[in-house]
């Protein structure tokens, strides 16, 4: 049983080093790195050649590729019965492939999917979240129904990033077979991360979801994400992202029922509606609730300082294209200021987890192999799993850990 970590990348050889380290700190050796070279300079070949592990295979294109076709064709060289996809500045923790595998031995077929823990480097574009951690603890693994879930992200009533997607997920290497069979590839959007959580949800009846991570997100001053939610501190990120998606998102890729607003809650919007439009069309239980989304786009709209016009203009302007009632529509004032985040446990009972956020010591941890490392020193665990059903669905499976 062979699990494939992906990281594809074009000159971001700053952080994919930390990368590296975080991913060939497995307490499993059943495991292999494949990286994707978008015709970087050579510093990045440079980086990967430091390391001298059998574990890695390191791939370059000649020519610079769309971003999409990058994934697919790292996808080509992927040998893993399971699949995962790292951003270059994220890290899976040491145990990833161990809890796979466990999980696995089980549920062979299974997309295990996992919610993330989210580290900040200290070079990030806002000084207020530099090195700083969001991280839970959970211990729960449980079954999803693929098109519930689905429709609950279609009415705004899920949050995106819990989707089954490759990026926060092992994805099964038949699955992604019968993908490419049926569409001749498996990424079918300009948002891979987005994108894959979608085919993989709309593929399957049921996937496995984690409350413990397996991996960590890393959030650098590279952070495509980032450059969009804090525009224009990252302009040149954003200008890369677009030339990469060749011209991005704004312009005739944008779906009609749309704005353009040069934020990541119009992207995730697109790409709902745009595989609607080709790949269930006729699906009337998946169907994107434009009230729902305005909502939630209005209550993001403080946090974008530099463009807050603009893009409460485009809510407007949404909301009168799809019939929204302006009454419905409650937007605060701008933020003045971006405010440090503060330390405050929550207890999430439906999920049987703890999250906080804290600013680990930067005279310890400056990158994400630091971070994986001594969030792992932290945790110890039990490899036991019980199965808890619970008529009628979804079966609930309980991993027992252990925190200190």
């Amino acid at each position: 049983m062979l699990y494939s970590f992906v990281v594809p990348t074009r000159d971001r050889h700053d952080v994919l080093k930390s990368t590296i380290e975080s991913v060939l700190r497995q307490t499993h050796s059943e495991f292999e790195l494949v990286i994707m070279d978008n015709a970087s300079s050579p510093e990045t070949k440079k980086v990967v050649d430091s390391f001298s592990s059998p574990h890695i295979r390191y791939f370059r294109s000649e020519k610079r590729l769309a971003m999409t076709d990058n994934w697919e064709l790292a996808l080509e060289y992927a040998r893993g019965d399971y699949i995962n996809f790292l951003g270059d500045d994220d890290g899976p923790l040491p145990d990833a492939v161990e809890i796979a595998k466990s999980v696995h031995a089980r549920w062979p077929s299974m997309i295990l999917a996992w919610k993330p823990l989210i580290y900040f480097w200290p070079k990030f574009l806002v000084e207020e979240y530099q090195n700083l951690a969001h991280v839970h603890i959970g211990s729960r693994i449980e079954f999803r129904n693929s098109k519930s879930f689905l429709k609950d992200i279609y009415s705004c009533s899920r949050i995106y990033n819990e989707l089954p997607s490759i990026y926060d997920a092992f994805v099964p290497r038949d699955l992604i077979a019968n993908v490419k069979a049926k569409y001749g590839r498996y990424f079918l959007s300009r948002s891979p991360d987005i994108g894959s959580g979608l085919v993989n949800a709309w593929s399957t009846e049921t996937f496995l979801y984690s409350y413990r991570a397996l991996a960590v997100r890393g959030v650098s001053h590279h952070s495509t994400g980032a450059a969009f939610s804090y525009f224009p501190f990252a302009k040149g990120s954003k200008e890369a992202f677009e030339l990469e998606t060749e011209g991005g998102l704004w312009k005739e890729q944008l779906h009609p029922k749309l704005e353009a607003g040069y934020v990541v809650e119009i992207a995730v919007a697109n790409e709902l509606l745009q595989f609607k439009d080709k790949y269930y069309p006729d699906d009337d239980d998946v169907k994107l609730d434009m009230a729902g989304f305005v909502s939630w786009f209005s209550k993001a709209a403080p946090r974008f300082m530099s463009h807050y016009d603009k893009v409460v203009e485009a809510i407007h302007s949404i909301a009168a294209k799809n019939g929204v009632d302006p009454a419905q529509i409650e937007i605060d004032p701008v933020w003045t200021h971006i405010q440090r985040a503060a330390f405050f446990p929550t207890l999430d009972k439906s999920a049987s987890t703890v999250s906080y956020s804290y600013y680990p010591n930067s005279a310890y941890i400056n990158n994400i192999a630091d971070f994986t490392s001594a969030y792992a020193s932290a945790l110890v665990q039990s490899r036991d799993i019980e199965i808890i059903p619970l008529p009628p669905q979804p079966v609930i499976a309980r991993k027992r850990f252990f925190f200190f």
